[in-house]
């Protein structure tokens, strides 16, 4: 598995738990201060990391 698609992954699960987070929060679940915590974390490194693969590629694909 390429680095892109590994990290395109991480932020799609990533996303998907923020969702979860926020469905919990919105209904007052025990845990979904944890859940929310996780999946934005997730985010914050895996955004990053895809748009850094991003521009690393067109500049490859530019020379």
């Amino acid at each position: 598995m390429n680095r892109y698609k590994f990290f395109g992954i991480i932020t799609s699960v990533a996303v998907f738990i923020t969702i979860v987070g926020s469905w919990m929060k919105i209904m007052h679940q025990r845990y979904a201060d944890l859940i929310l915590t996780i999946g934005m974390f997730g985010e914050a490194i895996g955004i990053p990391v895809l748009l850094w693969f991003l521009f690393e590629w067109l500049r490859k694909k530019s020379k």
